[in-house]
């Protein structure tokens, strides 16, 4: 909401006044630099006088401007202010991210999280009619009028390898593509991605008379149950049909096939057969068979004879798309042709699970309790069928009704997250990181020695120590973590004098010990009595405790009352990052390693990266050192510590990246290139998987991810101008010039040269906004807002105050690439662009 401050009735009283959008950074960033006099793009707007959240311009009027303009000028101002803003990205605590599905589930539940690498079945196994519209109950009635409920459950498969991965499918893995996220659909003779059961209440008996010819629906289709069934064990015949029509004798119908048109007329029913023309052609035709059209089968459903001695006349319905479908046990699907439909396999059981059979005339009397299908990949052949790319749903051809989505991770580091970075230069390995305050730094941690030892140093002799209570020398660097503060200091110097015959290495002159915090540059010093060998220090609040030892060069930085935040299993103090995460160090005889652990997971445990530094080769004084790519990660639950492989994967587009993800959702990066480079991004949360089983046409959509996107206003800049106030400086920034060249001298500057509207070549009822590159100086740019006369002024100032910048439109029209507008200020319109 723009704040509306009453003015002066005096435009000079209001110069200087916070209502005016200053220029607070001389020399500000502007758009690239063009010839003098050359048109800007209005559809860039508010750019380049708003820039990076800030805003980066002058709004200037005339001495002699009346207060109608100055008025236009707050107008532009206030909508700048709008525009100017910084966005902040913060953690929130609690659960994982989570997504929403419409017309359907996700698998995740209100209590459990769906994770990278768990098997989809693991949160959710089983939905039911709860879940989803596709699985309502249906009912079959019989000729007898007796009815059986028909319940519906679709079963996640548990296949070890049905699980949300990162990597390339079997199929993916010959293509020219990099390892994404998917979740595998398998063939299903191997498991599928699911099953659908159908289970009938009382069972039925499909060799009934009763039962035979009847509608049932089924998997959401309407099937009619075949009179004859197949000769094969285990097996049912259906008819499916979509569509229903019905012609009598000597009548005709004319119906929609695949887009085309086609004529049924019935010449002659009997009791067994009819005589019919299809689009003119004389056919006869059995109760059951079909004929063929455009690219479908039409089915003579039904025949009734009015006189089944005299077989003439009658009435036939008919059933379009009513393919055949057979359903056997322990084989896919298959069509009336005998061909498999891919990607289904069927299980069939009777009461009792006992196996039914239909064989000829002898057809055994079992009822059925069950038909289930496994639905998996169904083409082989297609390399975007065999898995769900984050990002993409998937449906069966025959199931089309029940779609399954994956939405990807939610948040997903590799879009952005807070960054861990390891790298070499020379001698040293060094890490970047930024903490809780948002203060980036690059530190060294590792140094090369002698042939093979790297120490855990950040120059020669300068240790980065680890424990608490180590004796700290001067350039030695160290992390306090008292309370829920954390920060890294280095010993910048340590002046402390002492009579070496005096027992215990008490001090007996005055000194110092001089501490820099190396993320803010703030400096500590403490000092030393003489007659004390123990200094208490407060920072951050935190009470620390310093001895000095030996009198000389030493001093211990005691062990603190207050806990730290620091992970159950770090070494010592540990650096809190950003996001929740952690740093700290350790070191062996010949190697140091930096450790990052991973913010709390849903097991309120810190999993861990390990970095090792290796040396190469070592000739007199130099080192190579660099990172391979055998980062170790270890993975740590409710159950404790498990050893867990990254399995970092080359990308194709850049075969000297690999690339893995963790279960807790961090992205890691190693670059193979020169000594080699990782950058760990690290989300605030546990990144949840996002998928979704919903009916036709649902979708699935991420919610809350564990951080919060905040917009802070920029704020008003503090200073105004006249055009009388600009000299040189403010030529070489950016201007917004309001009034025309009788009232703003720098317009009729610009008049002048040619480079906008002189004041005759105005016309009564309208005004100009015009965008000039390079206007009075290479690296700036001014916009004129000026019309006929004041109120002129104040109406273009308005229309540009409101200007849709997102969809770079003034007044409804696109000014995309247009430098100049002009508007009639009665009908609010564009009048012309150019």
């Amino acid at each position: 909401m723009k704040n509306i401050t009453k003015l002066s009735n005096k435009a000079k009283a209001v110069a200087g006044s916070a209502l005016f959008l200053g220029a607070t950074m001389v020399g500000g960033a502007a758009m690239a630099t063009a010839q003098d006099g050359s048109s800007g793009d209005l559809g860039d707007y508010p750019a380049p006088f708003v820039d990076d959240g800030e805003v980066d311009t002058n709004i200037v009027v005339g001495d002699d401007a009346k207060t109608i303009d100055v008025v236009g000028a707050v107008d532009i101002a206030g909508a700048l202010s709008q525009h100017a803003y910084t966005e902040t990205t913060e953690a929130v605590g609690g659960a994982a991210g989570s997504w929403a599905a419409s017309n359907g589930v996700t698998l995740s539940t209100a209590n459990q999280n769906l994770f990278l690498n768990d098997q989809v079945a693991s949160v959710r196994d089983t939905l039911t009619s709860d879940d989803l519209n596709a699985l309502e109950t249906t009912t079959f009635v019989d000729d007898a009028g007796d009815d059986t409920d028909i319940d519906y459950y679709y079963r996640l498969t548990e296949e070890e390898d049905a699980q949300v991965q990162f990597g390339q499918s079997d199929y993916m893995s010959d293509e020219e593509e990099d390892p994404q996220l998917h979740v595998p659909v398998e063939e299903a003779e191997n498991g599928g991605l699911y099953s659908v059961e159908a289970v009938f209440g009382s069972g039925i008996d499909f060799a009934d008379d009763d039962v035979q010819g009847e509608d049932i629906e089924l998997f959401g289709r309407t099937f009619t149950i075949a009179d004859d069934q197949t000769d094969e064990e285990n097996a049912l015949t259906l008819y499916g049909s979509s569509e229903r029509f019905s012609v009598e004798t000597g009548d005709s119908e004319t119906i929609t096939v695949d887009g085309n048109e086609h004529t049924f007329e019935v010449l002659v029913v009997g009791s067994s057969e009819a005589q019919i023309r299809v689009d003119g052609d004389r056919e006869t035709i059995e109760e059951g068979e079909t004929v063929r059209v455009s690219d479908s089968e039409v089915r003579a459903r039904e025949l009734f004879a009015d006189d089944a001695d005299l077989d003439v006349t009658g009435e036939i319905i008919f059933a379009v798309g009513s393919e055949e479908i057979n359903l056997e046990s322990g084989e896919p699907i298959q069509d009336a042709d005998g061909d498999d439909v891919e990607g289904t396999e069927v299980v069939i059981n009777g009461d009792d699970e006992e196996e039914f059979e239909f064989d000829g005339e002898d057809e055994t009397e079992v009822e059925i309790s069950t038909i289930e299908v496994t639905v998996g990949m169904e083409d082989d052949d297609d390399e975007s069928d065999d898995a769900i790319r984050a990002g993409e749903s998937w449906s069966h051809s025959f199931f089309d009704n029940i779609e399954v989505h994956f939405g990807g991770l939610n948040p997903d580091a590799a879009d952005g997250a807070a960054e861990v970075e390891f790298s070499t230069d020379d001698e040293f390995a060094e890490f970047t990181v930024t903490d809780t305050s948002g203060n980036t730094e690059t530190l060294e941690f590792a140094v090369g020695e002698g042939e093979t030892d790297v120490a855990l140093a950040h120059e020669d002799g300068d240790y980065v120590n680890v424990e608490d209570e180590t004796a700290l020398t001067e350039g030695a660097r160290f992390i306090a973590d008292q309370g829920g503060f954390s920060d890294m200091y280095e010993v910048t110097e340590v002046d402390i004098t002492s009579d070496e015959d005096v027992d215990n290495g008490a001090a007996t002159e005055d000194g110092e010990i001089e501490l820099e915090n190396l993320f803010t540059g703030d400096e500590v010093e403490i000092e030393v009595d003489a007659d004390d060998t123990s200094v208490e220090e407060i920072i951050n609040g935190q009470t620390y405790v310093f001895n000095v030892t030996d009198g000389h060069d030493e001093f211990v930085l005691e062990t603190w009352d207050a806990p730290s935040q620091r992970p159950t299993d770090a070494n010592g103090p540990a650096l809190e990052l950003e996001n929740g995460a952690y740093l700290d160090f350790d070191y062996g005889t010949t190697e140091a390693k930096a450790i990052v652990h991973e913010p709390e997971n849903t097991d309120n445990a810190h999993s861990r990266f390990t970095v090792t530094p290796v040396q190469e080769s070592a000739e007199s004084d130099e080192h190579d050192l660099e990172l391979d790519n055998d980062i170790d990660y270890t993975e740590e639950g409710s159950a404790g510590y498990s050893v867990t492989e990254l399995n970092l994967q080359t990308l194709e587009s850049d075969d000297d990246v690999e690339v893995d993800y963790t279960d807790f959702g961090s992205y890691v990066e190693y670059d193979g290139d020169d000594e080699g480079e990782y950058t760990l991004n690290l989300p605030a949360v546990q990144s949840s998987a996002g998928v979704a089983v919903t009916d036709r046409g649902g979708s699935v959509s991420a919610e809350g991810a564990g951080s919060v996107t905040t917009s802070t206003p920029a704020g008003w800049p503090d200073s105004g101008l006249l055009d009388s106030d600009v000299g040189s400086a403010e030529r070489n920034q950016n201007m917004i010039l309001v009034g025309g060249p009788a009232v703003n001298t720098l317009v009729d500057e610009l008049a002048q040269e040619g480079q906008t509207q002189t004041g005759d070549e105005y016309t009564e009822g309208q005004a100009i906004v015009q965008h000039i590159e390079g206007a009075f100086s290479d690296d700036a740019d001014a916009l004129v807002v000026a019309g006929h006369s004041g109120q002129d002024t104040r109406n273009a100032a308005s229309a540009l105050a409101n200007m849709n910048a997102e969809a770079g439109t003034l007044l409804g029209e696109d000014v995309a690439g247009v430098g100049q507008v002009t508007i009639d200020t009665g009908q609010n319109s564009v009048v012309s662009t150019e």
